[in-house]
């Protein structure tokens, strides 16, 4: 049974990565998310939360409880308030507001031990903890003191415990008219996808996932990603990817609206070893491509297109979006499935 919680876990995960790259998994059915990077491509955090939920529920039938704060400790409070399967978005000028009448065993960290001790100067929640003096709290709790009065304030700016800090980059375009041809969109995206790659390139960036976005007219939106064996910037496997997602989804999809294309997981690649994959197939592309480079560069975006895009111009789009994100900062999501 413990083999089905793991493969269900790593579902899980997977999804949660898809949408968000900057993610810290702390226990078989927990993670802390860091969302800020994921802004620009799906809202603001109450409609990512929203977004996380309704995909684990539709796609894997799970209940997930979600809850999101400026600071982890808030986030994880937030998420056991939002239990069993609900949404719980704490604003941080609301912070103060929401720990103040909570237990102080709701903070993470203060067990029965701590709780007693404080149980005996007169603190039973988090409000009246917050104004304990520093010295009558030291006195009580020792040298973890300043470490749970922060974590009372909602104090705590505590980073994810990723390798790095990912970033994203990418595009999308929401058109007047609906798209109804897959053909259209099919190749719309493959233009994308170069447009990607070349950002890519540009920037001295790998990616080791893409992701494509899709919303119909009616507004629903999805997001599939692929994650390649070795990071790349090679326009030829990112169409390769983007195409085969937008395939698994075209039946499902028939009127198009808006649609966009992420590379994420970003590494630079002056630091990563040279890869053995550049067999004679591959090194050609790769030579191709550098000559695309320079003449986009030399004459711009407009002035060449791969036979297989021709047709798919982007006129009509009301917006492009360029990001690369160093996805670490304040808006912490946490979610418990």
């Amino acid at each position: 049974r413990i083999d089905h919680y793991r493969a269900v876990s790593a579902r899980v995960m997977d999804l949660l990565g898809s949408v968000v790259a900057d993610l810290e998994q702390i226990s078989v059915d927990e993670a802390f998310l860091d969302v800020r990077g994921a802004r620009r491509l799906f809202g603001e955090p109450v409609q990512i939360a929203d977004l996380l939920r309704r995909r684990i529920r539709e796609e894997l039938g799970l209940p997930s409880s979600v809850g999101g704060s400026v600071s982890r400790a808030v986030a994880k409070i937030a998420s056991a308030q939002a239990k069993p399967d609900g949404m719980l978005i704490v604003p941080a000028e609301r912070t103060a507001q929401f720990l103040a009448p909570l237990p102080v065993g709701a903070i993470s960290g203060v067990g029965p031990k701590a709780q007693s001790a404080l149980e005996r100067i007169g603190v039973r929640t988090i409000g009246q903890l917050r104004d304990i003096p520093p010295s009558t709290l030291a006195r009580a709790l020792g040298p973890r003191a300043p470490e749970i009065a922060a974590l009372a304030a909602g104090a705590d700016r505590t980073g994810l415990g990723t390798r790095t800090k990912d970033r994203s980059l990418g595009t999308e375009r929401t058109w007047d008219e609906d798209l109804v041809d897959g053909d259209d969109v099919r190749r719309r995206i493959t233009v994308m996808a170069d447009d990607v790659a070349r950002q890519l390139r540009r920037g001295g960036f790998v990616a080791r996932t893409v992701v494509l976005k899709l919303r119909s007219p009616d507004g629903s939106t999805i997001t599939r990603s692929s994650t390649f064996d070795l990071p790349t910037a090679s326009g030829e496997r990112l169409r390769e990817q983007v195409v085969t997602l937008w395939e698994r989804e075209r039946e499902g999809m028939r009127r198009i609206r808006l649609a966009g294309v992420r590379a994420a997981h970003l590494e630079q690649a002056a630091g990563l070893p040279q890869q053995s994959e550049l067999t004679a197939r591959a090194a050609g592309w790769h030579d191709l491509e550098a000559a695309m480079d320079q003449a986009v560069e030399k004459f711009g975006a407009r002035s060449l297109g791969r036979g297989s895009t021709l047709g798919s111009s982007s006129h009509g789009a009301q917006r492009t979006t360029q990001e690369r994100e160093a996805q670490g900062g304040d808006d912490a999501a946490r979610r418990r499935s």
